[in-house]
């Protein structure tokens, strides 16, 4: 019993791990990036096989569940599959990246505070890269004379449109 219980601790690690590495495949699918993520439904075989539940008992699961359907009800109407690729990699990232945090969280509970460092870091980053990505009006068009001075690839935030994110 012991073992099982370990191997279940390590494969909830490593899931979280890795849906973590992966995250940039899953905001960009388009290309040979894709194919990672095939790691999401290696991991949720994983689980069938040691015998535990596909998705971890959350009070969100029936949200998911009717999100889940949505997108693939979704999948039957839309023009552009290519161009749904994004958004449905995104919904399916997040929703493996909660199972995976909650099988974490589960397995080891002192794990709750990396997930919640992880949650803060990435909330952060997303906070720099808008102000960054943003154009400044007065009274705060200073930054833009910082934004000015960063290197092209800082300065190009993928989706901006014309290197704008807001204005």
């Amino acid at each position: 019993m012991r073992s099982i219980r370990s191997s279940f601790t390590s494969i909830a690690t490593w899931e979280w791990l890795a849906l973590l590495l992966i995250l940039p495949a899953a905001m960009f699918p388009a290309g040979p990036q894709a194919l990672l993520l095939l790691v999401i439904p290696f991991f949720w075989l994983l689980h069938l096989i040691y015998g535990e539940r596909l998705f971890p008992n959350t009070p969100f699961n029936l949200g998911l569940a009717l999100m889940g359907l949505m997108l693939l009800i979704s999948l039957t109407v839309t023009f552009d599959f290519e161009l749904s690729l994004t958004k449905i990699a995104g919904i399916v990232y997040g929703i493996a990246l909660l199972m995976a945090t909650t099988r974490l969280i589960r397995a080891r509970p002192s794990a709750i505070w990396w997930a919640t460092a992880v949650v803060l870091l990435t909330g952060i980053a997303i906070a720099v890269l808008g102000v960054i990505g943003a154009t400044w009006l007065e009274p705060f068009d200073a930054i833009n004379n910082i934004k000015a001075g960063l290197p092209q690839a800082l300065q190009s935030i993928p989706g901006a449109v014309g290197g704008v994110v807001s204005r």
